[in-house]
């Protein structure tokens, strides 16, 4: 009876996740890298890997979203979709491990950690590749965790859908491709110091990562060529000891916030008593797996950057987040002293409601007034939309698609994919701009060179400021300074 009750608590719990993110995938904020996800699904299946092999990342992801987008349509919710499904997912397969593997306890606090944890929500809703990459190397782990205990000389599938899952992350992202390659590592280190079927294992990962590597060799030119271009030409820079301070800051969240504080105390608490009763936590061997993934990919990717070239930035961290709170929930249910693990359980569900709450504000309900808001309220459809920032124009361009837009082709000196006028019908990358001989030109200056204006004033048009405003999604302070260019009468 009591199994029972456990039971239905569970699945009330991933009930109420499931609508509450849902709800999140309403909104239609996005931002410069999401705009780029949605420009992309405009295109054919051929035209998607030529554009991604002249971006920086692996094709499956958008090839995922293409497939959503042309089942169900070209709607915002849609695209939000494709993210939260793998999130949902991931949520769904820690609970049920959690549950079946270590306890009750330990499936309802680690869904309700997964979702609280600074940053968790806001890549399960971005249409981007990392709520994927979450559910990937989460499998990745759990697979690994279960062929080393296994002892079943028959369980071919584990290593198979441990080799499927592994080719499936190096495709959507290369440092998912490098954390499952950790998790390998850890397997092989797992089987040697074993004294269960040490031989046969050796071959079965041995055959395994063969089949990975012979998976991916269609894209390791391709790889190779993208990496050679960023090692000449990137936008990230080298890396410093302030980076060291914003991993702890995406790790932790902001630290001018309460929530901080608890997050912060949490981790403290459970290293130390991972630290003291270590060799007693019958859970040891899934903990140490977690940490050391977390652990090693950030060193990974901090090597990286310091020896070969910048190519790590801290949002790539959320691809390993749920390993380090899953390490972190495994801690505290394996502690005896039940006001600490109940505690744990009032501060996750505190902080998921602050988290819930801040991510509801951005996405769904938010009252000001957007560059977006302003240009599709009293823009015309022949009128034309200037930028000097790739960012405006990326996400104008996804909000209006059937507007002109235009960008200089000095704002997009910095971005590493210059081919927008090719991915997008209604992309322009011009110096000059040549409006048509009907309609305004709406003029979105970010930085401080007017000369647009200039030459629209030389060509017989009244200019007239329309004011500051935001542009959705944009996490930058700075905002647009937006004109009406009109033909004189």
């Amino acid at each position: 009876m009591e199994q029972k009750n456990h039971r239905r608590l569970f699945i009330i719990e991933y009930i109420i996740i499931v609508v509450a993110v849902g709800i999140l995938g309403l909104g239609y904020e996005i931002w410069f890298d999401e705009s780029f996800s949605i420009l992309i699904t405009r295109n054919s299946i051929s035209d998607i890997i030529s554009f991604t092999a002249s971006d920086v990342h692996p094709p499956l992801y958008y090839l995922f979203l293409k497939l959503f987008i042309s089942i169900f349509g070209n709607y915002m919710p849609i695209y939000h979709l494709v993210s939260i499904i793998p999130f949902l997912l991931m949520i769904l397969i820690v609970g049920i491990f959690s549950y079946k593997e270590i306890s009750y306890k330990a499936g309802l606090l680690s869904m309700v950690v997964l979702c609280a944890a600074p940053h968790m929500l806001t890549y399960a809703i971005e249409i981007r590749m990392y709520s994927l990459c979450q559910l990937l190397v989460v499998c990745s782990v759990i697979l690994a965790y279960k062929i080393g205990k296994s002892t079943d000389k028959e369980k071919w599938t584990l290593w198979i859908g441990f080799s499927i899952i592994n080719v499936m992350a190096a495709y959507t992202h290369y440092f998912a491709g490098a954390a499952v390659a950790i998790v390998s590592v850890c397997l092989f280190v797992c089987i040697l110091i074993s004294k269960i079927e040490k031989k046969r294992k050796i071959i079965r990962w041995v055959i395994a990562n063969a089949i990975t590597v012979i998976l991916y060799i269609p894209w390791l030119v391709v790889f190779y060529k993208q990496f050679e271009s960023v090692k000449s030409d990137y936008w990230i820079t080298s890396f410093t000891a302030r980076d060291v301070g914003k991993i702890a800051e995406f790790l932790f969240g902001k630290f001018d916030e309460t929530s901080t504080i608890f997050v912060g105390a949490a981790v403290c608490i459970a290293i130390v008593l991972f630290v003291i009763r270590w060799k007693k936590n019958s859970k040891l061997s899934i903990i140490l797996l977690c940490l050391t993934v977390f652990l090693g990919f950030i060193a990974l990717g901090v090597l990286l950057s310091i020896i070969i070239t910048p190519v790590f930035v801290q949002r790539y961290i959320a691809i390993v987040l749920p390993c380090f709170w899953m390490a972190i929930t495994y801690i505290f249910v394996g502690e005896k002293n039940q006001k600490l693990y109940y505690t744990m359980c009032v501060l996750s569900l505190l902080l998921l409601v602050k988290t819930y709450c801040s991510e509801y504000q951005w996405r769904v309900y938010d009252n000001k007034t957007t560059l977006f808001d302003t240009i599709k309220k009293e823009a015309q459809e022949e009128d034309v939309i200037y930028n000097d920032n790739p960012f405006s124009m990326a996400i104008l361009s996804c909000y209006l698609p059937n507007q002109k837009v235009l960008v200089s082709q000095e704002g997009l000196s910095t971005e590493k994919f210059t081919r927008w006028d090719e991915m997008s019908q209604n992309i322009t990358i011009s110096d000059e701009i040549n409006p048509l001989e009907q309609g305004d030109v709406w003029v979105c200056l970010y930085y401080e060179d007017d000369s647009a204006l200039k030459a629209l004033a030389a060509k017989g048009y009244d200019i007239e400021y329309v004011g500051e405003k935001e542009l959705p999604g944009d996490k930058v302070v700075k905002k647009y300074k937006v004109y009406k260019c009109s033909l004189k009468k």
